[in-house]
């Protein structure tokens, strides 16, 4: 793709914050959709028992949802077999119906990993195992992680993977309050991986016209990170993130011209430029 800046090496970003409603998994699937438009290879890997970021890119484990336009996968090739089984990733992977976008798909039995790695020798290491080959190879420029709220086992592996971290902070006091839990979370693994870096904080659910509380909302994030992590793109609230949702596709599809479709277009220009440095 003609003006496409070209990586060195596979991105692995992982999307996160132990605060629920941020905007974790829209911005994961948000993300790779508009990477992926861009002429980027993307590996969206889906680690939240939810699984949104899997049912927005058009599948899932539940037979009852296929009538509303969901693709059956087999349970034996989702995220939860492959961590459990230490499978190769490529096993794993999944086509989507979108250009360049590739999945590994999630499922509800993930939240039990937590007790099935409890006695595995380096547990927290176990993802990184499975993934180091597929990683080296940069048969991807782009993995992108989306994860649960909960900080343990799962989370440790996926930190010890990642290179870049996206936090979406909502643009509630509470919200930006919750961070600091994570970021305690976070900093136990800064010496463990020496590429683990924080990509930039993300403002989501954000008011254009709510002039004080954004002010206000930046101040304190600038406190806490410095002015230079937080992004300049904000995500506002859309109804057609919803609206697309409802529909199990991601907003570029439902609504291209919408504001948030936009906006996170601008994000992946962000991202493209951070990572390249």
């Amino acid at each position: 793709m003609a003006g496409k800046i070209k990586l060195n090496k596979t991105a692995v970003i992982t999307i996160a914050n132990s605060k629920g409603g941020s905007g974790k998994s829209t911005t994961a699937s948000m993300l790779a959709r508009t990477l992926g438009e861009k002429g980027y290879r993307v590996l969206a890997i889906d680690c939240d028992s939810q699984m949104d970021l899997t049912n927005t890119l058009g599948f899932t484990v539940d037979e009852s949802l296929v009538e509303f336009g969901l693709t059956l996968i087999d349970f034996n090739k989702t995220i939860y077999q492959m961590i459990r089984s230490k499978g190769d990733v490529r096993d794993f992977i999944i086509p989507t119906k979108y250009k360049n976008l590739d999945i590994v798909a999630g499922d509800d039995y993930i939240g039990r990993i937590e007790f099935d790695l409890h006695h595995e020798y380096q547990r927290e290491a176990i993802l990184k195992k499975i993934m180091k080959d597929l990683v080296a190879e940069n048969a991807y420029d782009f993995i992108i992680f989306d994860t649960s709220t909960h900080l343990g086992d799962l989370a440790a592996n996926i930190l010890n993977i990642t290179d870049h971290v996206i936090i979406p902070v909502p643009m509630a006091m509470f919200g930006i309050r919750g961070i600091r839990t994570f970021i305690d979370f976070y900093n136990q693994f800064t010496e463990i991986n020496e590429n683990l870096s924080i990509l930039g904080i993300l403002m989501t659910m954000y008011r254009p016209n709510n002039k004080i509380m954004n002010e206000r909302a930046e101040t304190l994030l600038t406190n806490i990170f410095g002015r230079e992590l937080l992004f300049r793109t904000r995500i506002s609230i859309d109804a057609n993130i919803e609206k697309a949702q409802w529909n199990n596709v991601t907003a570029v599809d439902y609504a291209p011209k919408a504001r948030a479709t936009v906006q996170y277009h601008d994000l992946a220009k962000e991202v493209i430029k951070r990572v390249k440095g």
